[in-house]
């Protein structure tokens, strides 16, 4: 369930036109979860123009929601998430 500065912080990223997978606002940090790296890194200039510090990003895998344990669909997808805080 995304509180309302999760909401904001995704109608930011929408209006850019950037998909992420989510958006996470934790106080003052914000966790920007990506597909690929190259959404990644336009989402870290995004946040570094609208005056966030950009503390860096991982690379990372997070559990699909059905695992059927075969080659053809993974349990697993790889992932970036960006990490940042309000300025």
């Amino acid at each position: 369930m995304m509180n309302q500065a999760s909401k904001q912080m995704a109608a930011l990223l929408r209006q850019a036109g950037i998909k992420a997978k989510s958006v996470d606002v934790y106080g003052r940090q914000v966790v920007v979860t990506c597909w690929s790296q190259a959404t990644a890194s336009k989402v870290a200039k995004l946040l570094a123009s609208a005056k966030y510090v950009v503390r860096g990003s991982t690379q990372s895998v997070d559990y699909a929601k059905t695992n059927l344990n075969t080659s053809l669909r993974p349990s697993v997808v790889r992932v970036t998430r960006v990490f940042a805080k309000v300025a």
